[in-house]
């Protein structure tokens, strides 16, 4: 999905909501019986069934995708099973399981003199430092001055596609239950005393926030890791300077100990990790499952968006699905910056891809729906906005939630659905790549191929 000012989805021509390669297959077995029934009739009888048997493949839908394609993730998955890929002892292997077994942690140094730790990944040759930010509430402002900040934002992600090597960045917004503050320690006079001696004595639950922001560069082969963990660190300074326009302040990008503690609470978020060790970050086990993630005594479900909404999101509804929950909740953002030279062309393509399908409508004499018309809209808007030097970027979202039991995995999906519901977000469950999908909350650089 992009986003330009607003949001962006990709649509491409297709039968019944079927997308390219579903198209081709049915209207393939529709030409063949035509030639069949014209050549020879008695052909129909020995392949007629057959082919009606791979339409029905590719036209029929489960959970938005094809039957074709869900047999094939499942199969493909089982194999998976039998081969071992899917099962992860932490034990055995110095780093985390999976997926995030390429990834490791090094050390380095910015100019005033503050340790840093960066996430290595040399598989994919990248390099990823994460920092913590504090935002501002807007409760206690007024609607018009909190779209100025979401405006701050979208200004802040449009010079995303000038820095070089820049690959990603990730908003992380992690929630959970927390202990409430302890009934001796009243500070504060007055009413500030009282308001905390109510909540210390309050039997409700209490709930934590924490939002992290992970910056992800390419590295390159001629380069040092060294050479490139400067540059980085150089890089997040600059970013988190912008930030302040956005109501948001920023905290030092973590050291060895903050890294180790964060990526350890995030596969047991009772135990606190006091270490700086990048093995003590791993669980002691993990196993994925076909729609659940299993490690140590947690089970997660990791799901991504399904169907973006189709208009700008009002600032106040997406806080609803980043906010506090009484369940240990990750919701992450991936803004993937399109180069500024790169710019102009895709836009132009979006442009006249939108032109063509209007007027391949009007050729075939069908009405134009109001979608339609809001396609080609922004498809101009954009257009124009890029020509005034906004820039474009590619959004994803994934979110995670852990609970003890499935019971309350499954209670809790229900909450996170309906929150994504209130923005006019659809999310999926990651059937068959819950490992991945997992990963890609943590903010540690990671993203399942083709996530963009």
């Amino acid at each position: 999905m992009r986003s330009y000012g607003g949001w962006r989805e990709r649509r491409g021509f297709g039968l019944a909501g079927l997308g390219g390669t579903q198209t081709t297959v049915a209207l393939v077995a529709v030409v063949v019986l035509l030639a069949l029934a014209s050549v020879k009739p008695s052909l129909l009888v020995l392949m007629g069934l057959p082919l009606v048997a791979t339409g029905a493949l590719v036209a029929i839908r489960l959970r938005g995708e094809s039957l074709a394609a869900n047999i094939g993730r499942r199969t493909m998955w089982q194999v998976a099973i039998r081969r071992g890929w899917n099962r992860h002892r932490g034990l055995e292997q110095p780093g985390l399981p999976g997926v995030l077994s390429g990834i490791t942690v090094i050390e380095a140094v910015s100019l005033d003199g503050q340790q840093s730790a960066l996430a290595w990944d040399r598989s994919r040759a990248t390099l990823t430092a994460i920092f913590a930010v504090e935002p501002m509430g807007a409760d206690l402002v007024d609607t018009e001055e909190a779209e100025q900040w979401a405006d701050r934002w979208r200004d802040w992600l449009t010079q995303l596609g000038y820095l070089p090597r820049l690959s990603h960045v990730a908003v992380v917004v992690t929630s959970g239950p927390a202990a409430g503050p302890a009934s001796q320690e009243r500070p504060g006079p007055g009413l500030v005393r009282e308001v905390y001696q109510e909540l210390a004595e309050g039997d409700g639950a209490y709930c934590e926030t924490k939002t992290l922001v992970a910056v992800t560069v390419k590295t390159e082969r001629r380069q040092s890791v060294e050479q490139a963990a400067s540059g980085l660190l150089d890089l997040v300074g600059v970013l988190a300077d912008s930030l302040e326009a956005c109501a948001v302040s920023t905290r030092p990008v973590f050291d060895p100990q903050a890294m180790v503690a964060w990526t350890r609470s995030q596969f047991d978020p009772d135990i606190t990790v006091g270490s700086r060790a990048w093995s003590d970050a791993r669980p002691t086990a993990a196993l994925e499952h076909w729609d659940t993630y299993q490690h140590d005594g947690w089970i997660s479900a990791a799901y991504c968006w399904d169907e973006p909404p189709d208009e700008r999101i009002p600032a106040r509804s997406l806080a609803h699905l980043l906010g506090a929950s009484p369940y240990y909740k990750r919701i992450c953002l991936v803004y993937e910056p399109v180069p500024a030279t790169q710019t102009a062309r895709d836009v132009e393509r979006q442009t006249q891809a939108a032109r063509f399908r209007a007027q391949y409508r009007r050729r075939l004499g069908r009405d134009e729906t109001a979608r339609d018309r809001v396609d080609l809209d922004r498809a101009q808007a954009t257009a124009d906005d890029e020509a005034g030097g906004a820039g474009v970027v590619d959004v994803s979202l994934y979110a995670a939630i852990t609970a003890r039991t499935r019971e309350d995995l499954r209670r809790h999906a229900t909450d996170l659905e309906n929150r994504a519901g209130q923005v006019r977000l659809r999310l999926r469950c990651n059937y068959g790549s819950q490992a991945a999908g997992f990963a890609a909350t943590l903010g540690l650089g990671y993203l399942p191929a083709g996530a963009l």
